[in-house]
């Protein structure tokens, strides 16, 4: 009797240990979960009135609340940028880079050379992730060839 009695009660422990296991996700092939949804590469490039704006930030904000951003890029001088981002819908905002020389982008001269010189060359609401008028769409494969036009 006393036999049955201990094997009921390892067996009763060995399950409970079992079910410990599972539910904190340590069972085989369970601990690799992704952290976040998958990004993609996106690339692209600002422009305005046709020609590439470069040394500016870009901000990509998720319509979805459910993705945490924003993701970020410069632009090269010739208004070319490239990023990772889950698929999605995003606003994108533009945001002046530092100038050379360590210049605040607020007020000093740029010495030649493409892109915006000051805060003030990009229009406010472009700073303003709920005001923007840039929009992106992601796919879910990626997107190679997008290409932001702001005003």
């Amino acid at each position: 009797m006393r036999r049955d009695s201990v094997r009921r009660r390892s067996r009763a422990w060995g399950l409970v240990f079992l079910a410990a296991v599972l539910a904190a996700g340590w069972a085989p092939g369970c601990s690799r979960r992704p952290v976040g949804p998958v990004r993609v590469p996106v690339q692209g490039k600002l422009t305005r009135g046709g020609k590439g704006i470069g040394r500016v930030a870009l901000g990509f904000y998720p319509n979805d609340p459910k993705i945490e951003g924003p993701f970020t890029a410069p632009t090269e001088d010739d208004g070319s940028f490239g990023l990772e981002c889950p698929a999605g819908g995003y606003r994108v905002t533009v945001t002046p880079l530092a100038l050379r020389g360590g210049s605040d982008p607020g007020g000093g001269g740029l010495e030649g050379g493409p892109g915006v010189s000051r805060l003030q060359d990009v229009p406010s609401l472009y700073r303003n992730a709920e005001r923007t008028p840039m929009r992106a769409e992601v796919p879910a494969g990626g997107i190679s060839d997008l290409v932001l036009m702001m005003e």
